[in-house]
């Protein structure tokens, strides 16, 4: 049985216990959708994070109900309503979390972290790739590219590193792991020595350990740039050797 989790953010105090997470509003909404507007966002992070630390899926929400307690008319940004959203959403985690919480207790909290267009883009194609839809040299390298996207000239590799405070090491060993390793089934190009390069056990662990740390850095670098993140570091992935 995992222990119950609780925190208490700018506009909601959280509890989660027994499968049932509960959001108590401190902000009045004049609508149970303005108010689940502010949830989801804090859900969403909240299953992405996750995903990114143990794997997609572990952790899903499913929407249950809203308890709306009627109060005297309130003006609230411009509109009136003599509605304030107290309650707002009582979330059921789904089965394949009850599956996960065999390690003990519930996955943590998020921390702050922001759900840009690009961290969308890249969580997305991993998933595509934990999910078998996708092989893990093209997500990889795929997930470089939109890296080095921000930048249009000279070395856009060193200034994402820069940019993102990622060691050089790492995002040069995604590249020739993800362009130069590969069987016939997932090679990303033929081989100029004709000769296929599959990836080693420690390889391919050490990749798919790299490109979710890289997607964790983007949403915690887009939410706040000015933040003094520290380096990742080759010591903060698995051996590859």
């Amino acid at each position: 049985k995992a222990p119950p989790i609780e925190g208490s953010f700018d506009h909601f105090d959280i509890r989660l216990e027994k499968g049932e997470v509960v959001f108590k509003l401190k902000t009045h909404f004049p609508t149970v959708e303005k108010a689940r507007a502010i949830t989801d966002n804090f859900i969403n992070r909240w299953e992405i994070v996750t995903g990114l630390q143990q794997n997609p899926g572990d952790l899903r929400f499913i929407y249950a109900s809203a308890d709306i307690i009627d109060l005297e008319p309130d003006e609230f940004d411009g509109v009136t309503s003599n509605l304030n959203v107290t309650l707002s959403d009582v979330v059921l985690v789904s089965e394949a979390v009850t599956i996960q919480i065999g390690r003990g207790e519930y996955p943590s909290l998020p921390p702050d972290f922001a759900i840009s267009p690009d961290l969308e883009v890249l969580y997305q194609r991993y998933k595509a790739f934990r999910e078998n839809r996708e092989s893990l040299t093209s997500m990889a390298y795929f997930c470089l590219t939109v890296l080095e996207h921000r930048f249009t000239r000279g070395r856009k590799r060193k200034e994402a590193a820069n940019l993102y405070k990622i060691e050089d090491k790492i995002l040069d060993m995604i590249g020739q792991l993800s362009s130069r390793k590969g069987a016939v089934s997932d090679a990303r190009k033929y081989p100029e020595s004709g000769s296929f390069s599959p990836m080693s056990s420690q390889e391919r662990t050490w990749l798919d350990a790299a490109i979710k740390r890289l997607i964790l850095r983007v949403g915690e670098h887009d939410f706040d740039p000015s933040a003094d993140l520290p380096i990742i570091t080759m010591d903060d992935l698995p051996p590859l050797r």
